[in-house]
């Protein structure tokens, strides 16, 4: 069966040349079924490529321990290298010097990922190098660039600090696993911020 792919050919020209002289590089994730690898599709104002990288199965064990370190506050430098080595590296490698930000879109199994928190070849952070921007699809990111500059601002629905069960977490339900986990610190703060540049 053919590779399953969120892209085609006229979207992919009408991508680089809305990128034009942008100094970002445009990184679409597709995660293969089954041990099948993931590919890396690269796209920048003078680059398009397919990278691959590791099936997702032999990165899932590395993902869940390290959300659970980063969730907790705990040490997650030494997972943070390393699945920046898995996924980023071979990625990092074919892009030019001018490029500064990175605008990425995950795939299945990657979404929870909070890349800005992963780290180079050097040890240092990503965001230490680069602009990290994650998007749900490369039309939404086209559709914002599209936005005439100085027009009105976007309507947002933002929710942070939901109040659910009786003692105020959200009950989890996956796998027939049930339990309730606290509200995210500081959800709310962040939303009202956010907020800010949204239309009232």
């Amino acid at each position: 069966a053919p590779a399953r792919t969120p892209w085609n050919v006229a979207d992919l020209d009408a991508l680089r040349a809305a990128l034009g002289t942008r100094s970002s590089a445009l990184i679409l994730f597709v995660t293969g079924q089954g041990g099948e690898p993931t590919t890396a599709l690269v796209v920048s104002a003078d680059r398009l490529e397919a990278v691959p990288l590791p099936p997702i199965d032999t990165l899932r064990p590395r993902l869940g321990a390290f959300l659970e370190l980063v969730e907790s506050g705990g040490n997650a430098d030494g997972l943070a290298r390393d699945l920046g080595a898995a996924l980023l590296d071979p990625i990092l490698a074919r892009l030019g010097a001018t490029v500064r930000e990175l605008i990425l879109v995950p795939d299945a199994g990657l979404h929870r990922l909070p890349f800005d928190a992963l780290r180079l070849s050097s040890g240092n952070p990503l965001l230490t190098r680069y602009g990290v921007t994650v998007a749900p699809s490369a039309s939404v990111v086209m559709h914002l660039w599209a936005r005439p500059a100085g027009g009105r601002p976007a309507r947002l629905l933002g929710v942070g600090d939901p109040g659910l069960g009786a003692s105020g977490g959200a009950t989890l339900r996956q796998d027939g696993y049930a339990g309730v986990r606290p509200p995210l610190p500081y959800a709310r703060r962040e939303v009202r911020r956010v907020a800010r540049f949204a239309d009232e």
